[in-house]
């Protein structure tokens, strides 16, 4: 089979998902390609074993016709099986106004109609667009449980929508960790760990009333930079800010948590919470969220059922380190018994196959 991926942004959560599917894909034995910006590709190369195709994306609707035909070129050369695009602008490039391939799998990897930090009138037109291009793909690939009844009632066919929860691989199929930041390991008592944007979506404005509610023996170690043009992050005393941190180190700073927060206000789905989960860390996610659907609230983690700084740091400070520990053993076993990547790729493979019977 002959595989076109297909995105716009190439770091975080996207890059790390695709990047793990065509690495799968390819050791299948099928022909892989991947389309991406170029400024993108250029920043994160990444070393895919993979045929790579720039383009020019642009969110500019007066490029949309540039940037279809670009796409429309790739796939003359190519002639892929199955195309799959990932994320909104890819969704929108591939089939408006028409369908530029006969066989399009799309994951919205969150629906933009449901991003809380743009206008209500934004948000309608993003769900119209949505409802309006469902039946140019074959099928739409939805992470969570949320996504897909937020997709029902906005009215996208049943038939269309297929929810495959992501799988990532285990520790011990991934190239060894670099070692944690040495700061971490002198740090005494509770390690709270945040990874991620420091932006509005992720509840990173959360953070220094949090620090400021903490125990004195609690550290929040925050993992990540401000989004381009916002206010950086406010020192404090219980704060440890080690800024971006390599895609191959992740499993080792998270592994040196004793607990994790996810406060986000809204997600697709999160692949630190997976991670998180894989390295045995507790999580603690907000119930805004479909990241509720990872936690069973006191067994593998906990879930905010208020949303504010106050309450995410009553529920830290009750915790004791054996807390920790004990929903860190049920956290991993969650991880081995739910969220593998074996099987995410064969429900993915499963699709594909479907796709290419109708």
């Amino acid at each position: 089979m002959k595989i076109l991926h297909i995105v716009e942004a190439w770091h975080g959560g996207i890059a790390s998902y695709v990047d793990a599917l065509v690495r799968a894909q390819i050791q299948q034995g099928h022909q892989v390609v991947l389309a991406a910006d170029s400024r993108m590709l250029a920043a994160d190369p990444r070393g895919l074993p993979c045929v790579i195709e720039a383009y020019p994306a642009s969110r500019n609707p007066a490029q949309l016709p540039m940037v279809r035909a670009a796409l429309a070129a790739i796939l003359a050369r190519h002639e892929p099986d199955i195309v799959h695009a990932h994320s909104t602008f890819p969704g929108v490039y591939l089939r408006c106004p028409t369908a530029l391939h006969p066989r399009i799998v799309y994951t919205p990897h969150g629906w933009s109609f449901l991003k809380m930090d743009s206008p209500a009138w934004v948000r309608w037109g993003y769900g119209w667009a949505e409802r309006l291009l469902a039946s140019r793909a074959r099928a739409i690939m939805c992470m969570s449980f949320e996504e897909l009844s937020r997709a029902r009632a906005l009215g996208i066919a049943p038939e269309r929508l297929v929810m495959i929860h992501t799988g990532i691989k285990d520790i011990a199929d991934e190239a060894p960790a670099s070692p944690s930041d040495p700061d971490v390991a002198r740090t005494q008592g509770l390690k709270i760990g945040f990874f991620g944007r420091l932006d509005y979506q992720k509840g990173a404005d959360l953070l220094p009333a949090l620090a400021g509610a903490l125990s004195a023996d609690a550290t929040l170690h925050v993992f990540g930079t401000e989004v381009r043009g916002r206010q950086p992050l406010q020192p404090h005393p219980r704060i440890q800010h080690h800024g971006w941190v390599a895609h191959q180190a992740l499993a080792a700073h998270i592994a040196s948590m004793d607990v994790i927060i996810i406060p986000s206000r809204w997600e697709g789905f999160s692949l630190t919470a997976l991670e998180a989960l894989r390295a045995g860390a507790p999580i603690i996610v907000s119930d805004l969220t479909s990241l509720s659907e990872v936690v069973i609230h006191g067994y593998n983690g906990l879930i905010m059922r208020d949303y504010s700084a106050g309450h995410l740091a009553d529920l830290l400070n009750k915790l004791s380190a054996e807390d920790c520990r004990r929903m860190g053993r049920n956290a991993r076993q969650v991880f081995l018994e739910t969220y593998t990547f074996d099987r995410f790729n064969q429900q993915v493979a499963g699709l594909y196959q479907a796709v290419l019977s109708r």
